[in-house]
């Protein structure tokens, strides 16, 4: 259970940090206090998704000049008071709520075994779990041409000395896998 947690919390950070270095078109590195506002949205179980939106609705208050300068500091204390609202009182998970709507069209259209996705997981578990499947369905032509648009993707947005290419690849693969069939 730990290693999921932690693993969770991995690809979590690797998104969210994939995701501002495309809007930037910068190679920055999150500071502590920004990865203690991702760690605000992990324990609010925002999905990836929704912390994006956040995101890049923050990053459009900078000027494109002085962008290299982003924090996400300013989401910090809205965070921390719907965090404080969430302690209060119980909320249910977002993917019980979400379960008939974007799951079951992607159940529907891929006949999913509804045994991968299993009541009170980890929503962003379980996208991983159903981008997997997904994955491991596709015809080999379909997943070289995907492969090929991530690599475009990399080598476009990317200082390749900087960092690790395999683990940027899967999160690119994995923005694409959603983009076209989510």
């Amino acid at each position: 259970m730990k290693n999921s947690t932690e693993e969770r919390k991995q690809t979590y950070y690797r998104e969210i940090t994939l995701f501002i270095k495309n809007l930037t078109k910068l190679n920055i590195s999150l500071s502590p206090k920004d990865l203690e506002v991702i760690d605000l949205f992990i324990q609010l179980d925002i999905p990836v998704e929704d912390a994006k939106r956040l995101i890049k609705r923050e990053l459009l208050r900078y000027p494109l000049d002085k962008r290299k300068n982003f924090s996400l500091s300013p989401l910090e204390k809205p965070l921390k008071a719907k965090l404080l609202k969430k302690k209060k009182k119980t909320v249910k998970n977002s993917f019980q709520k979400n379960n008939s709507t974007v799951w079951g069209n992607v159940i529907h259209r891929f006949n999913i075994p509804p045994e991968l996705l299993q009541e009170g997981e980890d929503p962003f578990l379980t996208e991983l779990k159903v981008i997997s499947f997904i994955w491991n369905k596709l015809p080999e032509d379909e997943k070289r041409e995907i492969k090929l648009e991530a690599l475009k993707r990399l080598k476009a947005n990317f200082i390749l000395s900087n960092i690790d290419k395999k683990t940027v690849l899967k999160s690119i693969i994995r923005e694409i896998i959603k983009e076209r069939y989510f």
